[in-house]
Formats: C-alpha cells, sequence, structure tokens
C-alpha cells in the first residue's frame, strides 16, 4: 500500500505528498489543535480554480480532525438541495457510530419542512455535534450549492462557533466570491478567506521529485525529466498530477526524459478531455465567445487588468446586442466555469485560471453555431438577473 497512489489526479484523490501547501497546511493543523482544546473554530473559505487543490486541502483538514479524535464531516455543493437533506445527514445513526457518539444520535430532530423550522433546527444540530468533542465540516464544490443550504448553513456556523467547537470550511470556484456576498456576506468577512493559487517551477519540481523519493525502492527522476515537466504544467497543480500519475505507471526504476516523451500524448490526451468539457460548458453558457475575446486580447500572455477585462467583454456583447448587465454576467459565469480567475484576490487583475486552455479556446474558434450560443447566454443572463433580484 505504501507504493501505492502517490499522485491522485481523479476528483477527490489525495496525493502522498501535498508541495506548496505547507503555511496553510501548518495553519489548519494549529486549528485543529486549538478545537481540541476547547476553543472555538474560525470558519475557512478557499477559492481556486479546478484542479488547484481545493479539495484535497479539504480531505486534508478532515484527517487532521479524525487524526485528533474531532468529528469530520464531508458534504458536496450539489448533494444536499435542501436545508431538510442536510440535516437528515447529520441525523444519520451511522455517522454517529463512526464518530463513536451513538448516545446522542437519538435526540437529533426529525428534519423539519418548513424553512424557518428547518433552519433554526440546523443550528441545534451543529450544535448538538460540535458539543461532545468539536465538529469540522467541508463544503465542497459549494459554488453549485442551492442557495437556501448555502445561507443556512453559513448563518448558522456563525452562530454555533460563537458557542462551540465548530469550524466551518468552504470550498469553491472563483465565482464562490461572488456567491458568498449573495448568500451571507458577513460569513465572508468573518471567516478566514484563503486563494489556492498555482504552484511555483519549484513547487511544481519538488511534487515531482518527492513523491517518487518515497517508493520503496526509490525511483529516481533525472533533472531533464523534471525540467520538462515543470516546463510544461506552467504551475498546475492538476497537470503535475496527471505527469505523475502517467509516468509511475510506467514501472521503472529512472525517470528521464525518454520516458517523459513515453506518456506525453497519454497526459496530453487526459488534457484535451479537460478542455473539452471546460469548453462544452462555456459552450452552454453562451460564453465562448467572450472567452476568445479575452484570448485574444492576451490573457494567457500576462493576463489582463480588470479594466481590459471588463472593456473586453462590455465591447463583445455590446457588438452582439446585450445590454452593460451582459459583461458582468459572462465574467462571473467565465470565473464560475474556471477560465479566468482574480488569483490575488484585489480585483485588479485576471489570469487565465486553467494554463494553456485559453489557446485551445482559440483553436476552436467558429466550429458552433452562434446563434445558438447567443440563446443559451440569453438564458443565462436572465438567469442571472434573477438571482441577482432575489440576493440568491
Amino acid at each position: 500500500m505504501a507504493n501505492q497512489d502517490l499522485f491522485a489526479p481523479g476528483a477527490g484523490g489525495v496525493p502522498k505528498v501535498v508541495v506548496g501547501r505547507d503555511d496553510m497546511l501548518n495553519d489548519f493543523d494549529w486549528r485543529v489543535q486549538v478545537l481540541q482544546r476547547g476553543g472555538r473554530g474560525e470558519n475557512i473559505v478557499l477559492v481556486g480554480p479546478r484542479g488547484n487543490g481545493k479539495t484535497v486541502l479539504c480531505r486534508k483538514i478532515e484527517m487532521m480532525a479524525q487524526d485528533r479524535g474531532i468529528p469530520a464531516l464531508a458534504l458536496s455543493g450539489g448533494e444536499v438541495p435542501t436545508v431538510p437533506d442536510l440535516l437528515g445527514k447529520l441525523a444519520k445513526p451511522s455517522l454517529w457510530q463512526r464518530w463513536g457518539l451513538e448516545e446522542l444520535s437519538p435526540s437529533i430532530p426529525e428534519p423539519p419542512q418548513v424553512a424557518g423550522e428547518a433552519e433554526s433546527a440546523l443550528e441545534e444540530a451543529l450544535h448538538k455535534c460540535a458539543a461532545p468533542k468539536g465538529l469540522v465540516v467541508t463544503l465542497d464544490e459549494a459554488h453549485v450549492a442551492a442557495p437556501q443550504v448555502a445561507r443556512a448553513l453559513l448563518n448558522a456556523a456563525q452562530m454555533v462557533a460563537n458557542e462551540t467547537r465548530l469550524l466551518v470550511v468552504v470550498a469553491g470556484t472563483p465565482a464562490l466570491d461572488w456567491r458568498l456576498r449573495l448568500w451571507s456576506a458577513t460569513f465572508s468577512e468573518r471567516a478566514d478567506c484563503r486563494r489556492v493559487r498555482g504552484l511555483s517551477t519549484d513547487e511544481i519540481r519538488e511534487g515531482l521529485r518527492q513523491p517518487f523519493a518515497q517508493r520503496t525502492p526509490e525511483i529516481t527522476v533525472t533533472e531533464d525529466a523534471v525540467t520538462a515537466v515543470a516546463e510544461d504544467c506552467g504551475g498546475y497543480p492538476y497537470f503535475l498530477q496527471q505527469w505523475g500519475y502517467r509516468l509511475e505507471q510506467l514501472q521503472r526504476r529512472v525517470i528521464d526524459r525518454e520516458a517523459v516523451e513515453a506518456v506525453r500524448e497519454a497526459v496530453m490526451s487526459a488534457r484535451r478531455a479537460q478542455y473539452g468539457r471546460r469548453w462544452s460548458e462555456m459552450l452552454d453558457a453562451g460564453v465562448v465567445g467572450a472567452a476568445e475575446a479575452l484570448a485574444r486580447a492576451g490573457l494567457a500572455q500576462r493576463g489582463l487588468p480588470l479594466k481590459a477585462v471588463q472593456k473586453t467583454l462590455r465591447e463583445h456583447y455590446a457588438a452582439l446586442g446585450f445590454d452593460a448587465a451582459a459583461a458582468r454576467c459572462a465574467l462571473v459565469e467565465l470565473a464560475d466555469i474556471g477560465y479566468i480567475w482574480d488569483e490575488s484576490g484585489e480585483s485588479e487583475a485576471y489570469v487565465a485560471a486553467i494554463p494553456t486552455l485559453a489557446g485551445y479556446t482559440l483553436a476552436k474558434a467558429e466550429s458552433y453555431d452562434m446563434d445558438s450560443v447567443m440563446a443559451n447566454f440569453g438564458l443565462r443572463l436572465e438567469h442571472w438577473r434573477q438571482e441577482q433580484a432575489a440576493g440568491l
């Protein structure tokens, strides 16, 4: 088992070595220790593009909690459509048995169906869950959570964390910034918000070398192989995991440049599949033309100041007959999909969230029906207006 799962390119996997996140992981461990000692938790928000490692960080803090005897509940934004559904998860006897708290499980009430009552019951349930040993709750893919569920959980998290040992970690794509302001502005203001950025070249190099060095027997990675992988990754953690996973499958004692070339097509094939999924999402949302416009403006080469992004989007949609709101909607949608993101969190500039996706988008230019794209965007824009109006 020690020789398995060195790399984890799939969703939810945790690689053997997590590089570039030492400060964040040390801080998480400290917060878990505070809970263990009876202190209150400070809620955390993790924001970053798909593939930057948010899910890995969620799994790591869950492991830290469990290693210290603190219950941890892992949730995903799409799996709890209503507050009663979330209460139902908290009331499962199997969950309490896993936590060693079987005697308390009957005290969690049956989920009420009335919204206000359900939210009050959620607060009560979280308090009861956290009181005996503390509790860590992670909500991954939070950007797709049902608004009423997200709002209820975030509001309850603030109330309960003031009274007992509860720590809630919320993770999502860059559009989570915008959604948190709609759902619960006070949560994002009071939580510790972290940007899960890309990795440096040195971190990519260590992320390839260290796992292979921990194999028994050790696998050596030559300098030219490390350089080739680091140059290709462009700081993107998902690409690193793809390279490592494919190279490990070769089962060689030495990973050299020849080995890198031997798996290159398999890595590129996986990458094209990922690009295809993102491109299809942009097509369905009607923002693929906007993505092309940003790529032509230089997004992939150097990033773009916020003013340049806004101007490019306004001009693109004005030419198609849309009003100024279209540019704001497209910006959120492209961030949600993971095409662009405000890496610094200072709302000054945007970078390509997934390296080389902009080039793929340009290569696919004019391969779609513009009328269908405009119709898709019209529907998305109307939905966005409704979200804005309702504060969802």
